[in-house]
């Protein structure tokens, strides 16, 4: 029997490696009882759209000698004290999970939307196990890879897992193992708490939140102050900032803006044995889907942007009441993503040197705007995946992205130019763009106002020099 049960451990419990306990912040509803009649463990089989030929053959041989009895007593030996640490990446064998989202969206089919980090090759995927007081219900991930890893070495990836429908009320938690064509891994208990789930909320309100794309490096306390003020002034309702490695001075600038709850920081990290040329641009597609599955039931639109952009309606004096005027124009209940084009505003061309705010300071830019290099307002319970130039693919084929007009808004792109990977893109000529201005008068005195309060506050601490 001990020799059945090992073989068992090490073959036929689809390979549960490192096992992790995601908790899953629950909903208002009450919690159902399981029925006393249903087994200890159930099996729910999603389709293996993205598993190969190879996993799917072990998945059902050794599936269809599981010991209930036995899974079930060696579940119980798991530790469950390991705390969850923010903004890091944990371990799963060969796979970095992020986070774990519990999704209601498709009605009638709810889902835990699983981000992880994985090697391109490694064809390794997850299994869930949902526990309910002596219960427990196991399903197979669909693999989804993600559209931006542009062949590097590491990759973003989007799991997928029914919850069981004989799974009755909302899962607290869940817990994830490897499945993995190698027999020669060691089954290993191990639990930690990740990322919880957000109670799910009424969103119809006009909230909009801004995604921001990870800051790192010496950044201008200068330009990050710009671009609050003037997000605040379009009546942005927070900015989520994605912290990489940044200077003491960005800092508490960040932790300034966080005081009133404006700006939510997340710290991020991309794990230590991944080198930064093996994965494209901090992991920036991961963090994009972060902020969507994490604020999916908060805000009624999301808009991506990086520091150095800024979104300018041209015929309205917000981005709700812009967005307001375009679901008039279209047919909103079909639209998941808003797309607008970009313009450059390269600093050479400093045409207004009597401004001191670098959103003022440049006025000149392309003639030609690029469809490339676009930025997405998105209705995130419509969206699945965003790329980090478009929508990448919403939840249903029905959603569609509406392209808008220049005449209407435009991303401000303040940069050098650069025509790469746009062959419709121009670098000149260049001409004269002054519809920032209406916004002028009042993001000066907001900044000044900013500026000076930073200014004491930096006094307070040594070696750090305000930019």
């Amino acid at each position: 029997m001990r020799q059945y049960r090992y073989f068992f451990l090490v073959g036929l419990i689809v390979h549960l490696t490192v096992i992790y306990v995601i908790i899953i912040q629950p909903t208002s509803d009450q919690i159902n009882y399981i029925n006393e009649q249903q087994s200890d463990i159930s099996i729910s089989r999603p389709t293996f759209k993205e598993l190969q030929q190879t996993q799917r053959e072990i998945l059902n041989k050794r599936s269809a000698n599981l010991d209930y009895e036995f899974v079930l007593e060696e579940i119980k030996k798991i530790n469950r004290q390991t705390k969850y640490v923010p903004g890091k990446f944990q371990k799963i064998q060969g796979i970095f999970v992020f986070g774990a989202y519990l999704d209601h969206r498709l009605q009638g089919e709810p889902m835990v939307r699983i981000l992880a980090l994985q090697k391109l090759k490694d064809t390794d995927s997850l299994v869930c196990l949902f526990q309910k007081d002596e219960k427990y219900f196991l399903t197979y991930t669909e693999k989804y890879e993600m559209c931006e890893n542009h062949g590097k070495v590491y990759g973003g990836y989007m799991y997928s897992c029914s919850i069981p429908k004989h799974f009755i009320g909302h899962p607290e938690q869940v817990t994830l193992t490897i499945l993995t064509d190698d027999e020669q891994e060691e089954t290993i208990y191990h639990t930690i708490n990740l990322f919880p789930l957000h109670k799910s909320r009424n969103n119809t309100s006009d909230s909009i939140g801004i995604c921001l794309a990870p800051l790192y490096g010496d950044i201008r306390s200068s330009q990050i102050i710009q671009f609050m003020e003037l997000s605040k002034i379009l009546q942005a309702t927070n900015v989520f900032v994605y912290k990489f490695n940044v200077s003491k001075n960005t800092d508490i600038l960040l932790n300034y803006y966080s005081a009133d709850n404006f700006v939510k920081v997340i710290d991020w990290s991309i794990p230590e044995n991944i080198q930064d040329y093996e994965i494209w641009s901090k992991g920036q597609l991961l963090a994009i889907q972060d902020c969507i599955y994490s604020n999916m039931n908060r805000f009624k639109y999301l808009l991506f942007l990086d520091l150095d952009e800024m979104l300018i309606p041209k015929t309205s004096m917000s981005w709700i009441e812009m967005i307001q005027e375009l679901e008039v124009a279209n047919n909103s209940p079909k639209v998941a993503a808003y797309s607008f084009r970009s313009s450059f505003f390269d600093p050479k061309y400093q045409s207004n040197l009597d401004q001191s705010i670098q959103f003022l300071q440049l006025r000149e830019r392309t003639v030609s705007t690029s469809e490339v290099r676009s930025k997405v307002i998105i209705r995130p319970e419509r969206v699945f995946e965003v790329g980090i130039h478009h929508l990448s693919r919403s939840l249903d084929d029905a959603y569609t992205s509406v392209s808008v007009d220049q005449s209407m808004a435009l991303i401000h792109h303040y940069r050098p130019c650069v025509s790469n990977f746009d062959q419709t893109m121009k670098c000149y000529p260049t001409i004269t763009d002054s519809s920032i201005e209406i916004f002028a008068t009042e993001l000066k005195e907001q900044v000044t106002k900013t500026q000076q309060m930073m200014a004491k506050v930096y006094n307070h601490f040594q070696n750090v020099t305000y930019l």
